[in-house]
């Protein structure tokens, strides 16, 4: 058997502290580096939120041989300024048809957009954005069935600001 005898003679140096603790700082850095190029895209990019609303709700329809009557919004709450030529309505009928429109107006006060001969959607606005107060009115004429909701959606996001459900 052979043995070795190891002993450290004067002239042999360890790696000075100053050395060990700038190699060890590097070698972190690079550690988070690489985990960080590897994990990114696994965190989801946290944009703004999308606009979100409350409305008041009235529905005023008769039925006889169709459906006649009024579905009144009236914005109570929303979180962020809206454009009215960012925000789309959605109406949605029991029979399943559904009806987008853009509402896409730069004027205040009060206008009328007519989606087909059955509804028609008056806007009472003081302002050229979707705010507290807003106030949108459904009206139909001889319509072949009732509404079953009405959305807000803003296009910019794509995301829904608010939806009615009848």
């Amino acid at each position: 058997m052979i043995r070795m005898n190891l002993q450290l003679k004067p002239r042999d140096k360890a790696v000075s502290p100053i050395i060990a603790t700038v190699l060890l700082v590097a070698i972190t850095v690079s550690l988070v580096a690489s985990a960080f190029t590897l994990l990114h895209n696994y965190v989801p990019n946290s944009g703004p939120l999308p606009p979100t609303a409350t409305v008041e709700v009235e529905n005023m329809t008769t039925i006889t041989n169709s459906v006649t009557g009024n579905y009144s919004l009236t914005v109570s709450q929303i979180t962020q300024n809206v454009s009215f030529r960012n925000v789309d309505v959605v109406v949605q009928f029991q029979n399943g048809s559904i009806y987008t429109v853009s509402i896409a107006n730069d004027r205040t006060s009060v206008y009328e957009i007519t989606v087909n001969p059955n509804l028609n959607i008056t806007v009472i606005s003081d302002t050229i954005y979707l705010n507290p107060g807003t106030v949108m009115v459904f009206s139909l004429h001889k319509a072949p069935s009732f509404v079953s909701r009405i959305s807000l959606i803003d296009s910019q996001t794509d995301s829904n600001i608010v939806s009615a459900f009848f």
